[in-house]
């Protein structure tokens, strides 16, 4: 084995980055790019259906194109780039609608409330006006109950445990009770006459949170960027397939001040009309909508390391990581810095300068180039993550091979059940297969000269070796 150099650093152990006490890092529950729902969570009951479709009718929307059933579906079939369905801008449920509301009054008064919060306050309201709603088709077609891992029950959710879905959860609950608390409670004893106290509770916020997290898709119209709610293209259902951006199936065109499904490919008659909300893991499907899909090959992981206290470097090093824009923020959006195959360069200029040693200290702009140190730094990276990726694994209530005997046994189990056992599988797989990766990279360091030329990242240390 070549030698490592002068110094050889005692490995220090490293703590688990620490779980956010904030959603300010997280996926929010209102993002910026625009979502659609699976309407494979919620079916409509035949009345509601028929409601809404009459509604639709009523106000000029054309549907000789499309049905809805489990979701929307082709009645005719359809070319590439034709419109499936157009609906008029002016049957969402948007900030100007809410403004425009009799809720006006109130918020001109709560003048500070943010937009996502506006649009919480227009669902819940208007849900309690009943039929009285000029929404009420659209939103009794609505589900009253989501898949989402806050719905869980004590036991369904103990199986999610270790999982970062579980992690992110307990916090968007925190989050939850602390926006009711100082946000909508504080609305609601305000304005009773508009939120009784014996008519909405907790739950209709989180209800309202739910329909806006996993339902609202955004747009610009007239160079503003808006949230919106829109009875019908809310029926269209993710393809994990289809890599088609989002922009360019739902179109707002401004001539006709509608919004407008077009069709990515052509459609048979009969057939589903999807699209795709984004390259999302079962992780993120399941906390934003509440389903995964089987054979989805988007996995990764959010996995950070922080800082030892002890460190006598430890204001330096933290200062080098807070100014750079690269690792800045140990986010949460299931972008996933642990991908199996690979190790994201955020986090290894992260744990770079973590195992930074003070000799070291002038060539720490390389752990912001996708560059080592040194061999010996990156040999402590790999043995770093490799060591903490052990740990993770250990804070699962079962190992893989466990969760893999319950598949092949057959044994049944219910839906949620089902989507926490393929996230926690494919959280340590990722985690198993990303030891593998980093101890091939470890070894390929291991076996090289100093004076060769290293190959980095070494990606392919087949051929390497």
């Amino acid at each position: 084995m070549p030698p490592l150099g002068d110094h050889c650093p005692r490995l220090v152990p490293l703590t688990l980055a620490s779980t956010p006490t904030s959603a300010t890092l997280l996926p929010p529950l209102l993002s910026a790019p625009p979502r659609l729902p699976p309407s494979l969570l919620h079916t409509p009951t035949a009345a509601a259906a028929a409601d809404l479709r009459n509604w639709l009718l009523h106000h000029q929307v054309d549907l000789d194109r499309v049905a809805f059933s489990a979701g929307a579906v082709a009645q005719t079939a359809l070319a590439k780039g034709a419109t499936s369905l157009a609906v008029p801008f002016a049957l969402t449920m948007n900030v100007h609608s809410a403004r425009a509301s009799d809720l006006a009054p109130l918020l001109q008064r709560e003048s500070t409330l943010l937009d996502n919060e506006v649009l919480v306050l227009h669902l819940v309201y208007e849900r309690l006006k009943g039929d009285a709603s000029f929404w009420a088709p659209f939103l009794r077609s609505l589900p009253s109950s989501f898949d989402t891992p806050i719905y869980w029950s004590h036991a369904e959710f103990h199986e999610l445990q270790g999982t970062n879905v579980a992690m992110l959860t307990n916090v968007l609950r925190q989050q939850l009770v602390a926006d009711y608390t100082t946000i909508y409670h504080r609305i609601c004893l305000r304005y009773p006459h508009m939120f009784p106290r014996d008519r909405v509770s907790i739950g209709d916020f989180k209800w309202a949170l739910s329909v806006l997290s996993s339902r609202a898709f955004g747009i610009t119209k007239d160079g503003e960027y808006l949230q919106v709610l829109c009875p019908g293209l809310d029926q269209l259902t993710h393809d994990v397939n289809l890599h088609v951006p989002l922009d360019e199936v739902i179109v707002f065109d401004a001539s006709t001040q509608t919004l407008e499904h077009r069709v990515h490919d052509a459609v048979a008659a009969g057939a589903p009309l999807t699209i795709s909300y984004g390259p999302y893991s079962n992780a993120k499907l399941l906390c934003a909508y509440g389903f995964v899909v089987p054979g989805n090959l988007n996995c990764g992981i959010d996995f950070w390391l922080d800082i030892p206290r002890s460190d006598r470097y430890f204001r330096l090093k933290k200062a080098l990581l807070d100014s750079n824009a690269l690792t800045a923020a140990q986010t949460y959006d299931f972008e996933g810095t642990l991908l199996g195959h690979a190790v994201s360069e955020r986090l290894l200029a992260t744990v770079r300068i973590i195992r930074m040693h003070e000799t070291e200290i002038d060539a720490h702009n390389n752990a912001f180039k996708s560059q080592m140190i040194s061999r010996t730094n990156e040999m402590l990276v790999y043995d770093s993550l490799i060591a903490a990726c052990r740990q993770k694994l250990q804070s699962y209530t079962c190992t893989l091979k466990q969760d893999e005997a319950l598949v092949a046994s057959g044994i049944s189990m219910g839906h949620r059940l089902q989507m926490a056992l393929q996230v926690r599988m494919e959280e340590k797989r990722v985690l198993v297969e990303t030891i593998e990766t980093l101890t091939q990279w470890s070894d390929y360091l291991m076996v090289k000269q100093d004076s060769d030329t290293l190959v980095y990242p070494p990606h392919d240390v087949t051929m390497a070796l």
